[in-house]
C-alpha cells in the first residue's frame, strides 16, 4: 500500500481479505474514482454497525512520517487545544480527550500538495463521499472540511 507497481501474472494472483482493524487490519481501501459513491455508502454502513471505519490509504511511510512532522508544526510548536465545550461532541464525540490545531485553508487549485494537505484534502473528500448517505445511516449531515 506504498506505492510499489509490480507486474504478476494472473495465474499467480489470489485474492488477501486483510485482518479486521482490532487486528491492525482495515475495513476499506481508499477508492478509485469510478468507485467513490460505492465507497461513501461502505463507510456509513460500517460506521453504523460499530462506531468506526478504518480505511487504508495509499501514502508511503516516508509521506506518513512528514505529514506527521507538519502536523505537529515547525519544531514541534504548532499549538494544540480543546475545541470550544459547546461544539466539541458534535465533532469529536463524547467523552473525548483529543486537542485539535488549525490547519491552513485549502484553496483546492492546489496540482501539488504536501503530504499534510493531502491528508487533509483525503478526509475532505470522505466528508464529501459520505454527504450522500449520511443523513439516512447516520442520522447527521457532512460536507467535509470546507
Amino acid at each position: 500500500f506504498e506505492g510499489a507497481v509490480v507486474a504478476v501474472p494472473e495465474e499467480n494472483i489470489r485474492e488477501w481479505f486483510p485482518p479486521p482493524p482490532e487486528e491492525g487490519g482495515f475495513d476499506l481501501l481508499w477508492p478509485e474514482p469510478e468507485s467513490t459513491e460505492e465507497f461513501g455508502m461502505l463507510v456509513c454502513s460500517e460506521l453504523a454497525a460499530k462506531g468506526f471505519c478504518v480505511v487504508q490509504t495509499f501514502l508511503s511511510a516516508k509521506d506518513r512520517a512528514a505529514a506527521m512532522e507538519a502536523a505537529e508544526g515547525e519544531d514541534g510548536m504548532r499549538p494544540f487545544n480543546r475545541m470550544h465545550q459547546e461544539i466539541e461532541a458534535g465533532y469529536m464525540g463524547y467523552d473525548n480527550h483529543t486537542k485539535v490545531a488549525t490547519l491552513e485553508e485549502d484553496a483546492g487549485d492546489e496540482d501539488e500538495l504536501g503530504p499534510l494537505e493531502s491528508c487533509s484534502r483525503q478526509v475532505s473528500t470522505a466528508g464529501l463521499l459520505l454527504a450522500h448517505f449520511a443523513p439516512l445511516s447516520l442520522g447527521f449531515g457532512c460536507t467535509g472540511l470546507q
